[in-house]
């Protein structure tokens, strides 16, 4: 049954970060591919090499050694989000950006670069240009060492114990929610924060190592921010304002700087959500590929629509126009 969005709703569009497998994920879409070309085309240019092929590829079943490259893996899908949002107002000819209904822009990590370019205060050029020079730093930075990052699983009530520790441990990578957190660093500095928290009781439910060489949003990272921070100069605003991953709360100013600030510390997804909720908003489009945003969401009291493929176009946009 259609669930209708009810009459001034307000809502926000989230956009992925770094996911496992991205080899082919534009691959369902190559029927509308003569709709996108441009975009793709505009990647190719920017990076300098055929790159789109690999979006295009039959999807692979595990992760290849190709998406497992950050520097790869990060304006594959900033492209692939991007291509889906172009693609849905070709169709539809609704644009997610520019939308009365739309309050905010987000995205979870790397996703935060691909909100600034939906809202403008970034072009596409920019954005992958950015992106890809984020993740070539990215490597270099962590050839010397191992790093890991771990998901912690907990129950609401072990929230603030298991974030405290993991700030005192600085390995604290991302709050998601009320009942997981992400942290990042060398596997022993993880193990050792993992042990504190589940002594003299065990509080963490479940753990999972990611399969990543990256430790995401650590202090490791710091030595990169100038010189992605150099890359754009020109200070846009965007269309709508951007929940920053720094604060929780939507930027004020020319956002590009937060962003890049982010790069490594903490994801406050928690409190963007909690202040979107507080604003009113009670529906989240995911867009983009993986389904990671979407389970993170879904802890959340607001209706989730993914935005991943043709048949969720259809959704969303006959729900809109039902409005």
């Amino acid at each position: 049954m259609l669930l209708l969005i009810r009459r001034a709703s307000t809502f926000a569009v989230a956009c992925p970060g770094q996911g496992i497998i991205v080899r082919g994920c534009l691959n369902a879409l190559k029927s509308h591919q003569h709709l996108f070309q441009k975009s793709l085309d505009c990647v190719d240019e920017t990076l300098g090499c055929n790159f789109s092929s690999h979006l295009l590829d039959s999807p692979s079943l595990t992760p290849d050694s190709w998406s497992q490259s950050t520097a790869n893996a990060q304006p594959a899908i900033v492209a692939s989000t991007y291509v889906l949002y172009s693609l849905f107002k070709e169709l539809h000819g609704i644009d997610l950006a520019c939308d009365s209904r739309v309050s905010y822009l987000m995205g979870h990590s790397l996703g935060e670069y691909t909100a600034l370019l939906l809202g403008g205060a970034l072009t596409l050029p920019q954005a992958i240009a950015v992106v890809r020079k984020r993740g070539l730093l990215m490597e270099q930075l962590v050839q010397q060492k191992k790093y890991a990052m771990t998901v912690l699983v907990f129950k609401p009530a072990e929230f603030d114990r298991v974030v405290d520790i993991a700030k005192e441990h600085g390995i604290l990578a991302c709050i998601n929610n009320s009942t997981q957190v992400l942290i990042s660093g060398e596997p022993e500095q993880l193990q050792k924060a993992v042990d504190v928290i589940n002594l003299p009781k065990k509080r963490i439910l479940k753990q999972a190592q990611l399969p990543v060489t990256i430790p995401f949003h650590n202090s490791v990272l710091s030595p990169m921010d100038d010189q992605l921070a150099a890359l754009v100069i020109d200070e846009r605003r965007s269309s709508k304002p951007v929940i920053s991953n720094l604060t929780g709360q939507p930027c004020e100013d020319y956002p590009f700087p937060n962003t890049v600030k982010s790069n490594s510390l903490p994801v406050q997804w928690k409190k963007s959500m909690e202040f979107l909720i507080e604003q009113g908003v009670s529906q989240i489009v995911n867009l983009g590929p993986g389904n990671a945003v979407d389970a993170i969401n879904g802890r959340f009291k607001v209706h989730n629509w993914p935005l991943k493929g043709l048949e969720d176009f259809d959704k969303l946009a006959e729900a809109l126009r039902a409005e």
